[in-house]
Parts: structure tokens; C-alpha cells; sequence
């Protein structure tokens, strides 16, 4: 499985304990896409976490900041735990739309 991490906002406060433009907020969408048969099916979740105070002493200038560092900072917060259980549903969706819909009902 080939889950792809991305991060679609960050929220900011200008100033906060002697540092400017620090992150408060991330919030990151995680997606796979396989294909059957020629056709595409995909899985997606998002969310926002919400980051520890920054310490001064490794505190990293926003306008420098990439998208994997950020996406490092997502998964630390999330941990090993949730980040299995959000690509593991990413998995279950795609595994449910690719499999034939189990059907009930009554022949009469």
C-alpha cells in the first residue's frame, strides 16, 4: 500500500513567545489510488492536529518550512497507532469498491 500524504493548511499565529509565524494547526489529507481491471479506485481520509508549543532552540522559519517536514510533524503527533489505522481504512475503502456488493434479500 502506497498511502500519499499531503498538507493543505496551515494555521499561524504572527506572534507567539518571542517567535513569529508559528504553526498552530495542520491540517493533512492522506490518499491511495490502485487500479483493477483499467479502472481507478481510491481511498482518502483527512484531518487536523494540532501541534506542541514550538521550541525556540529548533524552531524552523515558516517560509522555509517543505511539505515532508510538515508531513514529519503530522505523523509524530499522530503516531505509529493512528497513522495504521487511518491508511488501513484508506485500504478498506478501496478493497470495498473493487469487490462485487454482497446483496439480501428473498428469491420469492
Amino acid at each position: 500500500m502506497t498511502v500519499t500524504w499531503t498538507i493543505t493548511q496551515l494555521d499561524r499565529q504572527e506572534t507567539k513567545d518571542s517567535l513569529s509565524d508559528v504553526v498552530l494547526n495542520v491540517n493533512w489529507y492522506a490518499y491511495e489510488t490502485k487500479t483493477v481491471d483499467s479502472k481507478n479506485y481510491s481511498g482518502k481520509e483527512f484531518g487536523t492536529v494540532t501541534l506542541n508549543a514550538p521550541d525556540s532552540s529548533n524552531f524552523k522559519d515558516y517560509k522555509s518550512l517543505t511539505q515532508n517536514e510538515v508531513i514529519t510533524w503530522v505523523k509524530n503527533v499522530l503516531g505509529t497507532d493512528e497513522i495504521t489505522k487511518i491508511e488501513t481504512s484508506i485500504a478498506t475503502q478501496i478493497t470495498k469498491a473493487t469487490e462485487p456488493p454482497v446483496l439480501s434479500g428473498l428469491p420469492w
